[in-house]
């Protein structure tokens, strides 16, 4: 009996062990695919103009590690542990994706402003942005871009606001403005409280301008995204310039802005259609209250010349007829009265 018991436990610790042996083989294996496919990102990276040396410090590590759980696996039975290792890929894989995305991000602002520029527009402030956005990429802190790439935008789209005519206008006249203002102040002042009650008057219709300028600055940053898009596609699919791993993180990036993008517009036009609902409804309220305005019983009209008069409920009618009709009814009083 001891003898049995004994050859089942034995077979048992056997089992457990081979088991154990098993998963570190697997858990192995799989941390040796996720090093080589780092290896790919960083080659990409640098395929694509990038720094590495982020990526580079990041697989130096994940492989130090690796190599010591595999010697300790030689000295010993212990069991072997890749988790740090594992982590590093997926950071590895995170930095790639940002990387690529804030080049996107850059290459997407850079049109945007190339469509919007004129000639004589006052651009520092926007390539001051813009050349940060490319400091940071360079120097691999691609958290920091995505926030840079939304303030270039705020940057482009007040370059394009401030080169309209009526601050070219405030710009050529500022050097004699304080003449003119202690010589005009009472016009001016009639103007501005003029110009407040305009507004107060017409602040709906500004407030539309508004958003359909907010809906057409979005609409050309879409346009913007799809050309690129449009070349990224035609590099993969026709000249094979890019890989499939490159392709397909650049298409999500890409599906991710156009539904930002579509989001912001559908809001905007919500609220145009709703500064539009508003004044429908107050029409069709003015026409229900003189629908149903309070009016006496009888409205009699008689014209001078041809003696028309008008009956609620019966249209006009002429004044004979009416009268007729009153003593038809005086008849049959004066009747009922006699009996």
């Amino acid at each position: 009996m001891k003898s049995s018991f004994k050859i089942i436990l034995s077979v048992l610790l056997i089992l457990l062990i081979g088991n154990a042996i098993a998963i570190d083989f697997v858990s192995q294996a799989s941390v040796e695919e996720c090093l080589n496919v780092s290896r790919g990102y960083s080659q990409d990276l640098v395929d694509n103009g990038f720094n590495v040396l982020r990526v580079n410090d990041l697989l130096e590590k994940a492989d130090l590690i690796y190599l010591g759980q595999v010697e300790k696996q030689k000295n010993s039975l212990t069991e072997l542990d890749f988790s740090l290792v594992e982590e590093y890929c997926v950071e590895v894989k995170e930095v790639y994706e940002a990387a690529i995305r804030a080049s996107d991000d850059l290459y997407v602002l850079k049109t945007f402003y190339d469509l919007s520029y004129e000639e004589g527009m006052e651009n520092q402030n926007s390539l001051f942005i813009v050349g940060e956005i490319e400091k940071e990429i360079n120097n691999e802190r691609y958290e920091k871009v995505s926030d840079l790439v939304e303030s270039g935008y705020v940057e482009v789209s007040s370059m394009v606001k401030d080169y309209s005519t009526l601050n070219r206008f405030h710009k050529n006249t500022a050097f004699g403005f304080v003449s003119f203002f202690e010589n005009n102040w009472k016009l001016l002042l009639i103007i501005v409280w003029g110009a407040f009650i305009l507004f107060l008057i017409f602040k709906k219709t500004i407030k539309k301008v508004s958003l359909r300028r907010k809906i057409s600055t979005l609409n050309l940053r879409k346009y913007s995204l799809e050309e690129y898009f449009k070349s990224v596609q035609k590099k993969y699919f026709d000249g094979g310039e890019i890989s499939q791993r490159d392709y397909l993180i650049r298409s999500d990036n890409y599906s991710k802005m156009i539904l930002d993008i579509d989001r912001k517009i559908a809001i905007l036009n919500e609220d145009l259609a709703r500064l539009s609902g508003d004044e429908e409804k107050k029409i069709i309220r003015s026409k229900a209250v003189h629908k149903n305005r309070v009016v006496p019983k009888v409205e009699r009209k008689i014209a001078a010349k041809n003696k028309i008069i008008k009956v609620r409920g019966k249209g006009k009618k002429k004044v004979s007829k009416v009268i007729r009709k009153k003593k038809v009814v005086d008849k049959k009083r004066a009747i009922k009265v006699k009996k």
